[in-house]
């Protein structure tokens, strides 16, 4: 069992508290509730006017902070501004900041930033240097800035700017919201660009220092008021702000490189790897170079130089460009380097040589670390931000780039990584590590498909279980786990929760592989973890099992196909999502798509059902029922079953095995009127039954037999094996031949000679007779029947106070049947009593079962008792009634009223919703009739007598107009006037009549179409998927009538009272012989060889069904590359007819012929207006334009006169 650490023996705290002052100083985040209760219980509350602190009243803070929450030793606040223009509100644009003091402690800050603005580490942190000076151009600053900021999207990075509306910086704020911004909102992406800013530069600082309750109101163009002020840029979704009340100015850019060295110390969710950092130097001046100096001295990040972006960017890139021509002797002393340097410098700065000496002296070890160092070269970003990185860490390999490549999500890059050359297995388990945690099912596709990668060696317990421990703390599986993980007290999850938690969501009776008793216990098992008890021998099935529980399903289908693609585990998933789906209801989107990929892996099933079954049926049927090792040793049925799966039961292999255990031995030839005849005369089922084998249910015994004998080559022991089977015909009996157990065989074959072989055949094909559920459902229906017979006879005419015989034994009847549901209880496939409860009261008829047998306890206990013998007979008949009803049963084995069973129960679900609605009409009705009919009645029942009785038989047609027509009432007008027979007339009849109409308006035409609307929509519903409902209500009658012994009440008291003994035994003679016991043909134990060969066909057949799945795929693709070529030539016939004919060219003409003509109008018009040849210039005297001289204006001129004498 591991020790949980507890962060208040690592956390030292100094409190100093005064009247106007405290302090704390705690150098870990974390502090218990113990320490801050302390804390806040030594803090004086009786004056709250001398809260503040002195030193926040002088940086101007309006009110104290809960810093110490946070960890803070300095100075702290927090808030949102909310950005103004012209007094209207920028829309979303309200932005959350902080103010720090410049020497608070990173780690700090860091976590404030996690718990005050709830982010995450990034998988990529970019600094931009220099932003807020550039003298490149416009078009240039809003290209890089597109692709920065998409890179940024598509890394799921953060952005460290200075955050000021200037330069670089304003461009990048700009393409935040222009190009990412809203594809993160869609994408449910957090994008993060934290602008770090001085607050003693800033316009409205005394503003940022308001309180943190309210948002600060930042107008954009006030900052032109405040001289040499400047404003935040109002895109960035976040802003640190620095502030020391000591010194004017403050130096933001330390704050700033001590956070993302932070950061970058920090390791990324699930992977070894740590965070990487990148600077970016765009423009800049000279502090730029000294930012970059300190990140490539101290810091030694990478650092990628963006060139022709002017300032300090050129400086570096043109140095360094000299520095590669220049000697390593020249390098710093050559005078050829130093001229070229100084005139880099003097161009591109406009410093003086008095102040080179200092900045080219940081250039000059800013060179040195040239491995440090890129240069932009128009590349794709995450390329170049890549190969700097590569290029920063001189000993890094392959792997960590493929890492890296993994991490930002570049699929293309990490393909050319891992086809260069060979990998070996130990080089990609970070890879897949963090591909597994962060749900990067093709990087984990390309892993296994290319590289060969060994899952088994990759998946130990301990990282199983890390992955477990990596559980997104909002998803449904860390409640589950968390429950688990309460119980036991434990820190961590464990595999031993896992196992719980299966079996909560299938049922308790899974048997994981997984150790379920202590943390570090390894518990081995055959079907799951290994001998050494570190790895598992199906690690695609363990890691299958994993992506399930996170409702990973791109993942889990990847684990399916590429493991062992089975009927099991396509159930099982659509099983454990169905679950999980209902426990999520604050989330509707995201049980609606739980509930859709449950769809989706019970149509795997099917289709791999559906091969199987037009293989070989035989096999297919034993599929359904064998215990499965890989999946808790249930079957495929009872996973169905439990998951409700009524397509997948509705299928044709299905209903061949239920047909087979419906009919059990019995041939299913055999027609209704042999049973019934067999049931009467029972000896005669020896005779005309046909019973079939058990190794193939569709092959009668004597065909069966038939075949072996033919198969013997010693033709002359045939007779003696005849003899020696015992058979009717000579041949072997059921019993012999078809036993695979041994103990089945010596019981009826062991018996040489005479007569005793016959007998025991034949009683023995008689128990195979009355043993199938057929002729059970029968006996249960003909003794129903009897009950009933009876019971309705003691309730019509023997019905006393002196209890008789027939009474007694409908009693005991009853008994029986409660014993019946008792056992059937007792029987459920759980472990706990509360599930086996809950399983048998999930059945429709088991309730009414139970409300019948509790309402006739309760009337044979009042009919003991001469005072209640009415209540007791009211009682009873309304019990008999619900036995009555209880016959219903009957139509779930008949295609024709089974689905119409299931419309009945539907729509008396519609029929209580429509009860609601019109119970809202009816008491309106009556309580306002009845308060203006007969006010200020006292008479509890008259009342209720005339708000509910009338109203309700008003529906049927009794308006009860009599009592609300004085005239034809014998009624007076006062109480005091009442005689015997006499009532109170009615007042305001008229109105009682208007409000009947009204009320038999609504009720009678638009609520009683409401309820047929409602009825026959159910109707619809269900008449479309007959066949399925009824295929599903036939699977639960052959399960509840294979269980249920063929014995009818109230006989069948004696096999529960054999049930009882061989109970009993078990437990108290555990080593001793086990008593009968029947053979569970619905779960069946395979031997070793059959599992593996049942196995093996069964992954066979899934592979064959993924390889016609992609084959229907490529056709599907073939058939639209043909679609698309035969448009495509369409197109080119249509323009080559139209481009090569004169059809382009007539319409041209005819085109550039309007177009003269407009032209040449409105020349006319214009010359007209001016008076004819001449312009007039003012003088008179020059021309400065002749109209008719210009050539367009002849030729146009000509063209229309011709066209005229044309048409003339």
């Amino acid at each position: 069992m591991e020790k949980c650490s507890d962060p208040v023996q690592s956390s030292q705290v100094k409190v100093n508290i005064d009247s106007s002052s405290y302090e704390m100083v705690s150098t870990s985040p974390n502090l218990s509730k113990k320490i801050k209760n302390r804390i806040r219980s030594k803090i004086p509350r009786g004056s709250k006017t001398t809260t503040e602190s002195v030193e926040l009243q002088d940086m101007g803070f309006s009110r104290q902070t809960s810093g110490y929450d946070l960890g803070f030793s300095k100075n702290y606040m927090s808030g949102s501004i909310q950005f103004m223009s012209d007094g209207a509100d920028l829309r979303y644009k309200r932005r959350k900041y902080m103010v720090v003091h410049p020497d608070e402690n990173p780690d700090t800050i860091v976590h404030a930033m996690a718990k005050k603005w709830n982010v995450l580490l990034p998988k990529l942190l970019l600094c931009l240097v220099g932003g807020d000076t550039t003298t490149a151009s416009l078009p240039m600053q809003r290209a890089f800035s597109k692709v920065l900021v998409e890179a940024l999207l598509r890394t799921d990075g953060w952005l460290f700017t200075g955050g000021l509306n200037c330069g670089m910086i304003q461009c990048v704020g700009q393409a935040l919201t222009k190009y990412v911004i809203g594809r993160a909102m869609l994408s449910h992406q957090d994008v993060v660009a934290v602008g770090v800013a001085p607050l003693d530069v800033l316009s409205q600082d005394k503003k940022l220092l308001g309180s943190e309750r309210d948002p600060v109101e930042y107008n954009m163009m006030s900052y032109e008021e405040d001289s040499g002020r400047k404003c935040l840029e109002p895109n960035h979704t976040h802003f640190i702000l620095v502030k020391d009340k000591d010194k004017e100015s403050v130096d933001e850019a330390k704050i700033r490189d001590k956070l993302v060295s932070m950061i970058a110390s920090r390791k990324i969710k699930g992977s070894k790897a740590t965070v990487p950092a990148l600077y970016l130097v765009f423009g800049g001046g000279v502090a730029a170079i000294e930012t970059v100096h300190d990140v490539v001295i101290k810091s030694k990040l990478p650092v990628l130089i963006v060139p022709s972006s002017g300032g300090a960017a050129d400086v570096l890139t043109e140095a360094i460009e000299a520095s590669r021509l220049s000697d390593d002797t020249e390098f710093e002393n050559g005078i050829t380097y130093n001229l070229r340097l100084n005139a880099i410098m003097r161009s591109k700065m406009n410093m003086e040589e008095n102040n080179h000496i200092r900045t080219k002296d940081q250039i000059n070890k800013i060179i040195k670390r040239k491995h440090l160092i890129s240069i932009y070269d128009k590349d794709r970003i995450e390329e170049e931000m890549l190969k700097a990185l590569m290029k920063a860490s001189r000993g890094s390999k392959v792997e960590d780039e493929l890492l890296l490549a993994a991490i930002w999500n570049r699929m293309e890059r990490a393909k050319e990584l891992v086809l260069q050359a060979p990998w070996k297995n130990h080089d990609l388990f970070s890879v897949v590590y963090y591909s597994l945690v962060n749900n990067q099912s093709k990087f984990v596709k390309l892993c296994i498909d290319e590289t060969q990668f060994d899952l088994k060696e990759f998946l130990s317990q301990s990282r199983l279980v890390k992955l477990y421990n990596e559980v997104s703390t909002s998803s449904v599986l860390h409640k589950l786990l968390s429950k688990e993980r309460a119980k036991r007290k434990g820190c961590r999850f464990t595999l031993g929760d896992v196992a719980n938690v299966l079996k909560r969501l299938i049922f308790d009776t899974y048997e994981s592989s997984y150790p379920a008793d202590k943390e570090d216990e390894v518990k081995m098992n055959s079907s799951g973890i290994d001998d050494d008890g570190s790895t598992f021998k199906d690690p695609m099935k363990e890691l299958f099992v994993w992506a399930v529980l996170q409702q990973r399903c791109s993942m889990a289908k990847l684990f399916w196909k590429r493991g062992k693609p089975s009927i099991g585990g396509a159930l099982f998933a659509s099983k454990v999502l169905k679950e999980m789906s209902s426990m999520v209801t604050l989330n509707p989107q995201a049980s609606s798509e739980m509930h859709k990929n449950a769809k989706e892996f019970q149509i795997m099933a099917i289709d791999i059902l559906s091969l199987c079954f037009a293989e070989d049926r035989r096999r297919t049927s034993t599929l359904l029922v064998r215990k499965m090792p890989d999946w808790g040793h249930v079957t495929c049925l009872n996973l169905a079953g439990a998951g409700r799966n009524k397509e997948f039961i509705a299928q044709d292999g299905v209903q061949n095995l239920l047909s087979e255990i419906w009919m059990g031995r019995l041939s299913r030839s055999t027609g209704l009127f042999k049973i019934w005849f067999c049931m009467c005369v029972p000896f005669s089922c020896l005779c005309l039954v046909t019973f079939m084998s058990k190794d193939d249910p569709s092959v009668p015994v004597k065909t069966m037999m038939k075949r072996k004998a033919q198969q013997n080559d010693d033709y002359e022991d045939l007779p003696k094996m005849k003899v020696k089977q015992g058979s009717v015909d000579g041949y072997m009996s059921v019993g012999a031949c078809d036993e695979t157990d041994g103990k089945e065989r010596n019981r009826h074959t062991n018996h040489q000679g005479g007569c005793l072989p016959y007998i025991y055949n034949c009683l023995y094909n008689m128990k195979l007779f009355y043993e199938a559920p057929v002729i059970s459902f029968r006996f249960s229906l003909v003794a129903h029947f009897l009950f009933l017979g009876l019971f309705s006879y003691i309730l019509l005419a023997n019905f006393h106070e002196k209890i008789s015989i027939p009474e007694m034994v409908l009693i005991f009847w009853a008994f029986t049947l409660f014993t019946e549901e008792l056992s059937e209880l007792l029987n459920q496939e759980y472990c706990t009593l509360y599930n086996c409860f809950k399983s048998w009261l999930f059945g429709y008829w088991n309730s009414v079962d139970l409300v019948s047998l509790l309402m006739f306890a309760i009337g044979i206990g009042l009919r003991f008792h001469p005072v209640t013998m009415d209540a007791a007979r009211i009682v009873l008949a309304l019990d008999l009634i619900v036995f009555y009803l209880r016959i219903l049963h009957i139509c779930s084995a008949s295609k024709l009223l089974g689905p119409k069973l299931i419309m009945i129960i539907r729509m008396m679900v519609d029929l209580s919703i429509f009860i609601c609605i019109l119970l809202v009409f009816m008491v309106s009705y009556g309580v306002a009739c009845q308060s203006i009919l007969f006010p200020n009645t006292e008479d509890p029942l008259t009342i209720a007598k005339g708000v509910f009785f009338r109203t309700y038989f008003q529906l049927y047609g009794e308006l009860f107009l009599d009592e609300m027509d004085r005239a034809e009432m014998n009624c007076v007008d006062n109480k005091e006037e009442i005689v015997d027979g006499m009532e109170l007339c009615p007042r305001h009849s008229w109105f009682g009549t208007i409000v009947l109409a009204m009320y038999l308006f609504i009720s009678n035409i638009l609520l009683l179409n409401l309820l047929i609307a409602m009825l026959n929509n159910t109707f619809t519903r269900v008449h479309e998927k007959t066949d399925i409902f009824w295929r599903f209500q036939r699977y639960q009658l052959v399960e509840e009538y294979y269980r249920q012994p063929f014995v009818i009440p109230p006989f069948i008291i004696v096999v529960h009272v054999y049930q009882v003994i061989r109970w009993a035994w078990s437990k108290c003679c555990p080593c001793r012989k086990e008593l009968y016991r029947s053979d569970n043909l619905m779960k069946k134990d395979l031997r070793l060889e059959e599992e593996i060969e049942i196995s093996t066909w069964e992954v066979i057949k899934g592979e064959d069904y993924l390889a016609q799945k992609k084959e229907k795929t490529n056709e599907d693709l073939v058939k639209r590359l043909k679609m698309t070529e035969e448009k495509l030539g369409s197109l080119s016939y249509s323009m080559k007819n139209y481009f090569e004919g004169k059809r382009l060219g007539k319409a041209l003409e005819a085109r550039f012929s309007s177009l003269e003509e407009q032209i040449y109008d409105s020349m006319e018009r214009r010359n007209k207006n001016q008076g004819g040849d001449t312009t007039v210039d003012g003088g008179g005297g020059s021309s400065c334009l002749q109209v008719n001289s210009s050539p367009l204006v002849r030729k146009l001129s000509g063209r229309k006169s011709k066209k005229a004498s044309n048409n003339y």
